[in-house]
């Protein structure tokens, strides 16, 4: 993984668990499912870019393996 994706997800994952987690203060206010379901969206989007993210590797890494059989 690049450092710049190793970023990407680490913000985003912590950006989910701050959302997630601020719906727990009795301050806020009744939109308190729109923020959980915000960041259950974050928490899973990071989980979705790790996937394409190795999808790209395996694929990267077929493509040279058939260019070096050539």
């Amino acid at each position: 993984m690049t450092p710049a994706v190793t970023a990407y997800l680490e913000g985003l994952s912590a950006i989910g668990n701050l959302t997630y987690w601020a719906c727990a203060s009795e301050n806020y206010s009744d939109h308190a499912s729109d923020l959980q379901a915000l960041g259950k969206f974050l928490q899973h989007t990071a989980d979705m870019i790790r996937a394409v993210d190795d999808n790209a590797t395996l694929l990267r890494e077929s493509v040279e393996r058939k260019e070096n059989r050539k």
